[in-house]
């Protein structure tokens, strides 16, 4: 009961939405800006931070841990995926010039069609498309949670091009211009949360109706 009450405070604190709004918006932008060379590294891993601090926010005040389940599991799939990826690519080009001796001739040999080079470079491109669209359904969910709670349905309509974008990926890099909107569309929803959720100004109203005689 106590912890109830507590939330039900957190919820009547306009403070805490306000810090969702700018956190999650900041977030989103980052991630767009995550694109800009030599610091968009920098900006991405700010994005990452800023975005998980907001969904842990709306999962508690919205009681809904799924929200900030989802989020935290696509995080750490896009690590691991990025790390894997990092290493296979490493081990494959040390390994490819051993076997060729550092011949530069047998070294792109290597990379033919029948090479064992390509053919792993060629799983790795299947295996992060297979992952994206996981991490892609696993956002969706998530904001789509989000839409629910804060009635803004241009959570929903992200969550959407974030799948889409994670499908058209293999499409001459449409589906990262697709994702990129997302973000865009992202960024917007957090800054169109209002103050006081729909919830909060039902109640309110209903406490500013007189009592009756």
């Amino acid at each position: 009961m106590e912890k109830e009450n507590l939330r039900e405070e957190k919820l009547l604190n306009p403070s805490e939405i306000a810090n969702i709004r700018i956190l999650g918006g900041l977030g989103a932008l980052f991630a767009l800006a995550g694109i800009i060379p030599y610091i968009g590294w920098l900006l991405s891993v700010a994005s990452i931070v800023l975005l998980l601090i907001s969904f842990y926010k709306i999962s508690f005040l919205s009681g809904k841990k799924f929200i900030f389940n989802y989020i935290l599991i696509s995080v750490l799939l896009g690590f691991a995926m990025a790390m894997v990826v990092v290493l296979i690519i490493i081990f494959s080009f040390m390994e490819a010039l051993k076997f060729s001796h550092f011949d530069m001739q047998h070294f792109i040999d290597t990379f033919r069609v029948e090479g064992s080079i390509l053919y792993t470079i060629l799983m790795i491109l299947v295996f992060i498309y297979a992952l994206s669209i996981v991490v892609a359904f696993l956002w969706k969910r998530s904001l789509e949670g989000c839409a629910l709670f804060f009635k803004e349905k241009l959570f929903s309509t992200a969550g959407l091009l974030f799948v889409i974008g994670a499908f058209t990926l293999i499409l001459c890099g449409i589906g990262i211009l697709v994702s990129l909107a997302g973000y865009i569309v992202l960024a917007i929803a957090f800054f169109s949360i209002k103050p006081i959720i729909p919830e909060q100004e039902k109640s309110a109203d209903i406490m500013d109706v007189p009592a009756s005689d």
